[in-house]
């Protein structure tokens, strides 16, 4: 779930790989300052991968281990 972001910002979405080539990208709306999103990664490769998430002004990145 991400929240904080103001009700007309849209966020995006973007899943890199190791090597930095972005694999998954989508741009969705936000309601009432909240986004909750299930993603399936089972058609991704084993590995490592950054999910990142954020608006114009703020970003958040996290390591995600496929295994």
């Amino acid at each position: 779930m991400v929240s904080g972001a103001g009700d007309k910002d849209k966020l995006m979405f973007t899943m890199s790989n190791a090597q930095g080539t972005v694999v998954f990208s989508m741009q969705v709306p936000v309601n009432d300052g909240q986004y909750s999103n299930t993603m399936d990664v089972s058609r991704f490769p084993r590995g490592v991968y950054y999910m990142k998430a954020g608006d114009k002004e703020k970003q958040v990145i996290q390591k995600v281990i496929l295994q």
